[in-house]
């Protein structure tokens, strides 16, 4: 916590200032009522000064606990922004290879699941033991200003209420990390079975997705009841002892004031001081139970799974791959494959479907690593053991065609400075021009979530165009134009393939004639039985 802590610094100490005087003024406004009585008693009629002055105390009292709240309120919000741009800082760093061990589930959780979890167990609880530290210690202090006795007292009754008491808070505390780990696996759930709504939609089997989704709730409910359970066992006993506690010093400070020892006010007094060192005091070990808690969580989320980058090498003869091969676990994908990419040629990979073809894409970009043999760029291996950043030299179009719930415009520029001229000439390439601008806001209309608000023939136009505003040396196009009518896909393929000082290679569904012309070469792979 000391990171966080030093990150706001000023406000820390602001807080823990107001939560002193908020203390003090808490128990003074109960300690003056002992005054009150003995002037109410006695006849006094300063009484109503007294009375007056403690209304006083109390509204400031209050009043600061709202400035305390406000301002724990912004420490909590920074230190969550903080933990959750470390979250995000180790995602962009943990490289493609770490990315992909996990479901996206997973990362969902660390925002959505357990981010919240750290921020209660440790962020908040770090303010409220701060609370309950200065509550138990002013509330002695009072006590002690009052008569010694009572703190003796107090202290051997917060050992007894620590003996009857703690016993839930070890449970308490296990079930809700537990809680946290179904919470994780639950996000996994939603992940998987919404995302899969398609394909059950088209086989009639959303009962399925619906069925996953209430077991994997109910299991989540099921343990935030064992909480609650385990909770209000602990509540009883807690103030079930407590509350005989306050008897017990309800009838010790009668026994002080037959002694002369007290004033008969303080027969008002004392039990509440008591309550409040009791309960501020045993929450701090139930407190400190749940920040530990949180410690493997918090640590799990700022753990950094660092895979060293590189960058692509710059082609300046060929891509080679030298008898390479290529296996699932025990099923062979590519065999003893011997292809040759020079540079600012044009290839067309054909085959048919699980040949082989996007395995073969990916070990040019350094995303999949050869069973056998090696991918070569020019003289240099491609070295996938660390992440290899090919950004600056190939445009890639996947067959995801994925679009951000964005603009036109933020969905091809991915926040770059990019030209209104520059995108429209590249719109204008992929044929899509004319409907960018037909649309309402043009280049500034949202697409909607995943692209919603588009065709799928234009969304893969705007893919493309995503890539090709780039103007990279290599341009590799996996199925690009799959959802393209044949012959937008004819003049877009002879627009790509006319670019003289690139490096173009293509999978394509339909390869036709006027295509094929501009090739160098075509490689065919066949599927392996």
């Amino acid at each position: 916590m000391k990171e966080y802590i030093s990150s706001k610094k000023l406000k820390f100490i602001l807080s823990t200032f107001l939560v002193l005087l908020v203390s003090v003024g808490t128990l003074y406004s109960i300690y003056i009522r002992s005054e009150a009585v003995n002037l109410l008693l006695a006849g006094d009629t300063k009484v109503y000064n007294v009375i007056f002055f403690m209304l006083g105390v109390i509204a400031v009292t209050e009043l600061l606990k709202v400035v305390l709240t406000i301002n724990n309120a912004s420490l909590l919000k920074s230190w969550n922004l903080m933990l959750g741009k470390k979250i995000s800082t180790n995602i962009v760093n943990m490289g493609f290879a770490n990315f992909h061990k996990y479901n996206l589930g997973n990362y969902i959780s660390w925002y959505t699941g357990d981010l919240p979890l750290v921020n209660s167990y440790m962020f908040n609880n770090t303010l409220v033991i701060i609370n309950y530290v200065t509550l138990s210690i002013t509330a002695l202090v009072m006590l002690y200003i009052i008569n010694w006795k009572l703190v003796a007292f107090s202290v051997v009754l917060l050992l007894l209420l620590l003996f009857f008491g703690s016993r839930f808070g070890k449970i308490i505390g296990a079930a809700y990390q537990n809680y946290g780990i179904k919470n994780g696996k639950f996000n996994n759930t939603l992940q998987e079975y919404l995302g899969g709504y398609d394909l059950l939609k088209n086989f009639k089997r959303l009962e399925l997705m619906a069925e996953k989704i209430e077991e994997g709730q109910e299991e989540l409910e099921d343990q935030m009841y064992r909480i609650k359970k385990y909770s209000a066992f602990g509540t009883l006993g807690f103030e079930g002892v407590k509350r005989l506690f306050e008897g017990a010093m309800f009838i010790f400070t009668v026994y002080l004031v037959a002694n002369n020892e007290l004033s008969l006010g303080m027969l008002v007094v004392t039990p509440f001081i008591l309550e409040i060192f009791l309960t501020s005091a045993f929450n701090i070990s139930n407190v400190i139970v749940q920040y530990n808690g949180g410690k493997p969580l918090k640590e799990k989320l700022e753990q950094v799974e660092f895979q060293e980058a590189i960058t692509y090498p710059s082609l300046k003869e060929d891509i080679r791959f030298d008898e390479v091969t290529f296996k699932y676990g025990e099923k062979t994908i590519l065999e003893n494959v011997d292809f040759e990419f020079n540079k600012n040629k044009k290839y067309a990979i054909i085959g048919e479907s699980g040949s082989g073809k996007s395995t073969l894409l990916k070990m040019i970009l350094g995303r999949l690593t050869p069973t056998k043999g090696i991918v070569q760029v020019d003289d240099t291996s491609l070295d996938t053991t660390k992440d290899i950043d090919f950004s600056k030299e190939i445009a890639y179009v996947s067959q995801e065609n994925y679009l951000f719930d964005l603009s036109v415009r933020d969905n091809i520029t991915l926040g770059e400075d990019i030209s209104d001229e520059k995108i429209y000439q590249v719109l204008k390439e992929v044929k899509v021009d004319h409907v960018v601008h037909a649309l309402e806001k043009g280049l500034d209309t949202p697409v909607g979530s995943l692209g919603g608000q588009l065709s799928g023939g234009e969304r893969q136009r705007i893919c493309l165009a995503r890539a090709l505003v780039r103007d990279l040396p290599i341009i590799i196009l996996d199925e690009a134009t799959s959802a393209i009518d044949k012959a937008t896909t004819q003049e877009i393929e002879n627009i790509i393939l006319s670019k003289e000082n690139k490096t173009v290679i293509m999978i394509s569904h339909h390869l036709e004639d006027a295509s094929k012309e501009k090739l160098d070469k075509i490689y065919e792979i066949r599927k392996i039985s």
